[in-house]
């Protein structure tokens, strides 16, 4: 179970209507002073708070292991991203990596900052769907696509990030037989990263994208 902080700390969750929404925090449990000035993790008092909860409410309530995510610093980082992008590339995108937490309720923090996901499958497309994203800001990717995904894609006007030629003459078939113009970027490889990407990474060789 993922929990997501909203304007202090609140839970991630879907209601019965498969709607991402946040529910109203624990206010026995909660510590407002521990989150002032925008911490996420306090290790001033005998015991670790994270998001204003102590780690022993988190385990009682959820159990171990757990992952957390915490609303504001999501908020707070795509802010900043937007910043950079509005000063520098003014005509730049920005997506969530789908991929770092599939959770609806974590995409409708990315969506309530006007910002775009990068999804790579029909259920991560669905989630950011279910909550509230723009079709037209997701972003498809991946090289494992379904035919079916792709002509989700296609049909709601997603970007397609074709793969390899192969893909890219299927997504053209696919959306000849539905009549439409799908929008598609296609990857190239044979460039060298290494004045790009750290040598030590693996997505520095000549034969990427």
């Amino acid at each position: 179970l993922t929990a997501a902080g909203a304007v202090c700390t609140t839970l991630g969750m879907l209601t019965p209507q498969r709607k991402a929404h946040v529910a109203p925090p624990d206010k026995k449990a909660f510590d407002p002073k521990s989150i002032k000035g925008g911490k996420f993790i306090n290790m001033e008092g005998s015991e670790a708070i994270v998001c204003g909860y102590p780690v022993s409410w988190w385990g009682k309530h959820y159990g171990l292991p757990l992952h957390i995510h915490y609303g504001p610093q999501i908020k707070a980082n795509a802010k900043a991203f937007r910043k950079v992008f509005n000063e520098r590339y003014p005509k730049g995108e920005i997506r969530f990596a789908a991929k770092a937490n599939p959770h609806p309720a974590v995409f409708k923090l990315v969506v309530d900052e006007n910002e775009g996901i990068d999804v790579a499958s029909g259920n991560e497309a669905k989630g950011a769907l279910m909550a509230g994203a723009d079709p037209c800001h997701l972003d498809v990717n991946g090289n494992a696509k379904t035919d079916d995904f792709i002509r989700m894609a296609i049909a709601k006007d997603m970007v397609i990030i074709s793969d390899s030629l192969e893909e890219f003459a299927l997504i053209g078939r696919l959306a000849r037989e539905e009549n439409r113009k799908p929008r598609v970027l296609q990857r190239l490889s044979g460039f060298s990263m290494a004045n790009v990407t750290a040598a030590g990474s693996f997505t520095c060789g000549v034969w990427t994208k």
